[in-house]
């Protein structure tokens, strides 16, 4: 067995802990490479050919990328597809959940401009999302549960400033949004408030 296939195999078999991959590369895969995968749930990697033919999808997608980002994202396809569920994320969720600009910076996927933001454990209601942004506003915002249960909204404002929607938590569990946008438009402030 080659180093690389026993490193790759490795992965399997060590899980990954929150934080000892860097929060850019996770955001990137939760914004880039798990709108694929999601749900995909099963012990192994769907790919018959082996490391070589992970390493071409993953370049494929992700680009050339350096052989550490390349392990890193091998290594959260393999936690989704094991823990089905994301990769925990070593994020504090501000008090009150609003998000102001300097902390939705860290959580954004310049490339792809788009933005993965653990929201926490949210009780069973509805709610509020609220949407700063610096102009103009078009873009799909997604509601996501643990279960990979996803909700679309569409978003378009010609206004600068904000625009707001509503979701309903049917049953009480982490939940996460995606939200991406066009380019050059910034997200500068999100808020989530109950709204029942």
């Amino acid at each position: 067995m080659t180093l690389p296939l026993l490193l790759f195999s490795l992965l399997w078999v060590i899980p990954a802990q929150a934080a000892d991959i860097p929060l850019s590369t996770v955001v990137r895969f939760n914004t880039l490479c798990a709108t694929c995968h999601e749900g995909e749930c099963s012990g192994r990697l769907s790919f018959d050919l082996g490391i070589q033919a992970s390493e071409n999808h993953i370049r494929r997608h992700a680009g050339d990328v350096d052989q550490n980002v390349w392990r890193d994202l091998a290594r959260l396809l393999a936690h989704t597809k094991q823990a089905c569920a994301y990769y925990p994320m070593a994020v504090d969720i501000p008090e009150g959940q609003q998000w102001n600009q300097e902390r939705l910076a860290e959580l954004h996927n310049a490339k792809e401009n788009a933005w993965f933001i653990p929201l926490g454990h949210l009780p069973a209601g509805r709610y509020r999302a609220t949407l700063g942004m610096n102009g103009q506003m078009e873009g799909i915002a997604q509601i996501i549960s643990a279960g990979f249960d996803i909700t679309d909204f569409p978003l378009q404002c010609a206004d600068r400033g904000q625009i707001a929607f509503f979701f309903v938590v049917d049953r009480s569990s982490l939940h996460y949004l995606r939200f991406k946008s066009g380019k050059g438009q910034t997200l500068t402030s999100l808020d989530i408030h109950a709204a029942d």
